[in-house]
């Protein structure tokens, strides 16, 4: 007997639920949080930003200073803001990092993220984000608290027949939280057409600041109840170069091969969405100059 047989209907159907469930439930709470005309506002620690978004559309960031029973006030580089309180549908706390040159940089809003492969980073309770890798293998996840990240995801390959696309589920466990070590575990388990389940089961540890990190870990795949007996391994870490850009690399060393799967490429960011252009090689006699190109986009909520 396997994990998950896709053979049996009834299973197939409760995973395609929790991947549904994955995709709907940020939004819905971002719904939510919209009809509430008193978001709920704090004074900023030292060090923390709000990013506060408007009815309008518009959104202004800053440290809040002042709450106040119809206002509060925004201190931002062009001056102190007082904003009516209904006039504020969200509100988003973030720590920016500071460059060598001392000027405060946003938060990267994909941070639990390399390219493509987790980092021992956490979303935060409520956070949530929707991924498109390659146009074709779409992705969502939400913090159910600081410590646990539910997802899924799926390929929506054009196929004779839809239902041999992939569809996944991606539990995420925080085990250590600090601001310069995280590590998690997590599994990526799914089905595809009749097959057994199949995925893997993974550690991953990022050492490092916002501004330059590095991440390893360890994953055995899986199909049904057959466990791989050598694991694979990942490396990769991100530097930043600027204020919206960073430098990101993802490696993998697969059991039974010898040359190792590389990538490298910018990742380029604003307040709640992040882009990805990289390229992916095998390092070896197969090696294609610059590789093939890897496309993928993040939007954070």
């Amino acid at each position: 007997m396997s994990l998950l047989l896709a053979s049996r209907p009834p299973g197939a159907l409760l995973l395609l639920t929790f991947v549904l469930l994955a995709f709907a439930s940020p939004p819905v709470a971002a719904a939510q949080e919209q009809e509430d005309p008193r978001v709920e506002i704090r004074i900023a620690e030292s060090g923390v930003l709000h990013t506060l978004r408007l009815r309008d559309g518009s959104s202004i960031t800053g440290r809040v200073t002042g709450v106040e029973r119809d206002t509060i006030r925004l201190e931002t580089a062009g001056g102190v803001h007082a904003i009516a309180r209904t006039a504020i549908v969200s509100s988003r706390e973030s720590q920016p990092t500071r460059a060598p040159s001392g000027e405060l940089w946003p938060t990267d809003p994909n941070a639990t993220r390399l390219l493509f492969a987790p980092t021992g980073r956490m979303l935060r309770k409520g956070e949530g984000y929707f991924a498109d890798h390659m146009l074709f293998f779409l992705s969502g996840a939400g913090g159910v608290t600081d410590r646990v990240t539910f997802g899924g995801g799926a390929s929506v390959l054009p196929l004779e027949n839809f239902a041999q696309n992939a569809f996944v589920v991606t539990p995420k466990f925080g085990l250590i939280a600090g601001e310069d070590l995280n590590v998690a575990a997590g599994a990526l388990i799914g089905i595809a057409g009749a097959s057994e389940a199949f995925g893997i089961l993974y550690g991953v540890g990022t050492v490092g600041g916002p501004n330059a990190s590095v991440t390893a870990g360890l994953g055995y795949g899986f199909v049904g109840r057959d466990l791989a007996d050598t694991p694979a391994i990942l490396m990769g870490g991100n530097l930043r170069l600027s204020r919206r850009v960073s430098f990101v690399t993802e490696n993998y060393l697969l059991p039974g091969t010898e040359a190792p799967v590389i990538s490298y490429g910018l990742h380029f960011f604003g307040e709640t969405m992040a882009v990805d252009m990289a390229f992916v090689n095998l390092l070896g006699d197969e090696l294609i100059f610059p590789g093939i190109p890897f496309v993928g986009f993040a939007v954070h909520f």
